[in-house]
């Protein structure tokens, strides 16, 4: 005998649940952020190519972006022993720092007066080695796949793809253009960077905290100068 469907019950809709969670997540993340300067960092290690275990991991990173939060892969081959994969592990739970520009070799894409330069100004002030590159540089795929840290800001669509950047490089997409797209071909970049920004959702909130945090350190030294004899 068929049990007729219950008219009172009602749907767990897990869309519904994953984005209030995620939403909650960023909120927390950014508080991290604003209170430390340093985002939270989610590090996967994957061992092999198994395309199911690659999937999820690309998941996860875009989770990862959307919430505001690092993502870090460390990818090994099918062949690493059980040693090499903690010891892989142990590395990222002690790394601190999620990235030092010490000693990276910096590619800026665009010499702009508002970002391009200023960029390569601030990674030198955090001693990278930095190169500039423009519409009129030779070989630029060349030399951007010798970038430990590429900087995309030529207002160009998709402009930096993914065959571009060396394996674990991190990528910060500087651009906007129509449609919500970036300078970085990101589903093709995701696929290769260690860390890398979205558009929307990656430097737009970034700079926006940075830029009230700021805001609120004037009014802070304001008030402190206002109360002094």
């Amino acid at each position: 005998m068929a049990i007729p469907p219950n008219p009172d019950a009602r749907l767990i809709d897990g869309t519904q649940v994953a984005a209030a969670s995620l939403a909650a997540t960023a909120e927390r993340a950014q508080d991290v952020y604003q209170r430390t300067g340093t985002q939270p960092c989610l590090a996967a290690v994957l061992v092999g190519d198994d395309p199911a275990s690659a999937a999820y991991v690309r998941t996860k990173q875009l989770r990862c972006t959307r919430a505001g939060i690092l993502s870090r892969l460390a990818h090994l081959p099918a062949s690493s022993t059980t040693a090499e994969v903690v010891s892989a592990i142990e590395r990222l739970s002690d790394d601190a720092a999620h990235v030092d520009l010490t000693g990276m070799h910096a590619v800026v894409l665009g010499r702009s007066p508002i970002l391009g330069r200023p960029m390569g100004m601030l990674l030198l002030a955090r001693n990278a080695t930095v190169t500039y590159c423009h519409s009129h540089t030779r070989e630029l795929p060349a030399i951007v796949r010798t970038a430990d840290l590429v900087v995309a800001a030529v207002g160009n669509p998709r402009f930096v793809r993914g065959s571009w950047i060396k394996p674990g490089a991190v990528v910060i997409d500087a651009g906007y253009n129509p449609g919500n797209v970036g300078d970085v071909h990101f589903e093709e970049v995701l696929s290769v960077a260690g860390l890398v920004t979205p558009v929307p959702d990656g430097v737009g909130p970034t700079t926006t905290a940075v830029l009230l945090d700021q805001t609120v350190t004037a009014a802070e030294r304001w008030w402190d100068g206002q109360r002094r004899p």
